[in-house]
């Protein structure tokens, strides 16, 4: 018998100033059965009200990284 590793993977969501999607991202995200994973959330220092969305999942979320970049490319990177 072989003894294979578990794949993990990441979800990693962009966002900025983009308050009526994140929660549905959220549970659509959080809703899934496969929990090798992990869930990153990167906001370009939202100024609406995104964050507190987010943060209402903080504990569902493997990570929060809130800081200002320039622009949606910048982001991903």
């Amino acid at each position: 018998m072989h003894n294979h590793p578990t794949p993990k993977f990441s979800i990693i969501t962009v966002t900025y100033n983009d308050e009526a999607v994140p929660e549905e991202t959220i549970q659509s995200v959080i809703s899934q059965n496969y929990h090798h994973g992990e869930y990153i959330r990167v906001d370009g220092a939202s100024k609406d009200g995104t964050p507190s969305i987010i943060d209402s999942y903080r504990d569902r979320i493997t990570r929060i990284v809130r800081e200002p970049d320039k622009g949606l490319i910048h982001r991903m990177y």
